[in-house]
């Protein structure tokens, strides 16, 4: 529910940054509960906007420490899917 807010506030003003950090920061954890739950397919998508979003961010604020590091902790997440046999979409990312 919450990402749903804040999607629809990100939505009204797509140029706010922190409208978009916090958007990024619903999908991450999403994704994160998702792949707890085994459902990788669905944790990629989530990580997926996560990272385009922290890359908006980083395409404003270049400096922006915090941006940096939560790209690189996503990019991480979906490296580990990517190359997970257990996950059949990481298959598919991994032989492409």
């Amino acid at each position: 529910r919450a990402l749903e807010i804040r999607a629809g506030l990100l939505a009204e003003s797509p140029d706010s940054i922190t409208a978009m950090q916090r958007v990024a920061t619903s999908e991450g954890l999403v994704g994160e509960v998702l792949q707890m739950r085994g459902e990788d397919d669905k944790a990629l998508g989530h990580y997926r906007n996560a990272a385009d979003l922290h890359g908006k961010i980083l395409a404003q604020r270049p400096q922006d420490e915090n941006a940096q590091k939560e790209l690189a902790s996503i990019e991480a997440k979906l490296d580990k899917l990517a190359n997970d046999p257990k996950s059949e979409d990481g298959l598919r990312c991994a032989s492409s």
